[in-house]
């Protein structure tokens, strides 16, 4: 059972013995940790090598930059050739 079961569960169960009316859940930190830990685990799992995401994300906000403040192609062109290099990097050294 992943935590996020368990904290449904344990909130419908505590919800049904109190008809809705009770908040404080004894168990309910230790069970919010054991999830966090896991939607971590699945979200460094989504990535195809280390710090893609962190990567995309500059790359997004720099062509953020340049679309909004000039309509410079060559550079946007210049940044997904860089991005393509450094993802071709990572890859190889993910292989390694």
């Amino acid at each position: 059972m992943s935590a996020r079961d368990a904290i449904t569960g344990l909130v419908e169960r505590l919800n049904a013995e109190a008809g809705g009316s009770r908040y404080a859940i004894s168990g309910l930190p230790v069970l919010l940790d054991a999830y966090r830990a896991e939607v971590l685990r699945e979200a460094a799992e989504a990535e195809a090598y280390p710090g893609e995401l962190a990567m995309l994300r500059g790359l997004l906000g720099t062509i953020q930059v340049v679309a909004r403040h000039g309509s410079d192609m060559d550079e946007v062109r210049r940044l997904l050739a860089e991005h393509a290099s450094d993802e071709q990097a990572a890859y190889a050294e993910g292989a390694e």
